[in-house]
């Protein structure tokens, strides 16, 4: 895809102002540099700033831990899942690692900074056509139940509106539609494909991706359309019922997804990866008391951490995933 440098600088300055990021930092990301997020909000974002980036490659906990106990960070970026298992080390409780006052990697946070839930902060959501980020707060405190799972507000320099994809109305708050963005940061189109392919006559982003924005603003990501599982008629949002899973399991990674079924073109399934034994009967019964019945998965599945399939970009490879389910059919 093709982006503008002076768009994307602009873009970057706007996030860094935001989140505040200044050249007296030092970020320490965990995000891969060759995806958007290490790319472009990690490391074009340093440079933009003025600041300086670290980064390890070692793998041991300890070893992580006295890099980042020694170079200081302040401010911290990527992803969870890549520093959870520091918290766990056991020199972890008397390292100082309070040079860090905020970032998405909580479990390096100081017990006073973490968030008493993760989806009680605003995550960020963003994509390669948005130049990174497409939402993102300065708010880092915890947020009222009523508010869980925002991504926080679109950032400037963006419009957002949510429509039905079928008809292209345009939604109200509340209602879950396929996200459309606007705007002078986003990409000018795909490389050899014409600009309609992307964006409507009206300038409008068709992101593909389904989302909801409540009365304050504030964005929820919904799940990807192309993902919607459709079983017996009803359409599922995988991210729905991961959530839901996930917090029954106590935060253990889960994937949801949708396998081949004669009778209902697809059945809703679950992928929960742990080294733990998984009761599928009681998982069952625990979903059918929060979720319609439609959605509650008729295939759980236990997938070892080390069998996890994963993209080149850190995502799961749901199509792997689907493989490795079908294979534990009994």
């Amino acid at each position: 895809m093709i982006h503008t440098h002076g768009a994307l600088i602009r873009h970057l300055d706007n996030g860094n102002r935001l989140r505040p990021f200044n050249a007296e930092d030092i970020l320490y990301s965990s995000a891969p540099w060759f995806w958007v997020a290490g790319f472009a909000f990690s490391l074009l974002g340093t440079i933009v700033a003025g600041a300086r980036i670290i980064w390890t490659n070692e793998q041991e906990s300890g070893a992580m831990l006295d890099f980042i106990e020694r170079e200081r960070p302040t401010l911290t970026s990527g992803f969870s899942a890549a520093v959870a298992r520091l918290a766990a080390d056991p020199s972890f409780e008397r390292r100082d690692l309070s040079s860090i006052r905020r970032g998405t990697l909580h479990p390096i946070l100081a017990p006073e900074l973490r968030p008493r839930d993760s989806e009680l902060r605003h995550s960020i959501y963003g994509m390669t056509e948005f130049g990174g980020a497409f939402t993102l707060s300065s708010d880092d405190g915890d947020l009222p139940e009523a508010c869980r799972g925002s991504c926080g507000p679109v950032m400037p320099g963006f419009e957002a509106k949510i429509v039905n994809p079928e008809t292209g109305e345009t939604l109200g708050v509340g209602e879950i539609g396929e996200l459309r963005a606007r705007g002078p940061f986003l990409f000018d189109g795909y490389y050899g494909k014409p600009r309609s392919e992307a964006f409507d006559r009206d300038g409008w982003f068709r992101t593909g991706d389904l989302a909801m924005i409540d009365e304050n603003g504030f964005f929820y990501l919904k799940g990807r359309l192309s993902n919607m599982i459709k079983t017996s008629g009803a359409n599922v949002a995988p991210l729905e019922v991961e959530n839901v899973l996930g917090k029954l399991t106590g935060g253990k990674a889960c994937a949801v997804f949708g396998l081949p079924d004669a009778q209902r073109g697809q059945i809703v399934a679950a992928a929960i990866f742990t080294d733990d034994e998984v009761d599928e009967a009681a998982l069952k019964a625990l979903l059918a008391e929060k979720l319609s019945s439609y959605k509650v998965p008729r295939r759980i599945v236990r997938i070892k951490q080390s069998e996890t399939p994963y993209l080149g970009n850190g995502k799961i490879n749901l199509r792997v995933l689907a493989e490795l389910a079908q294979a534990q059919r009994p």
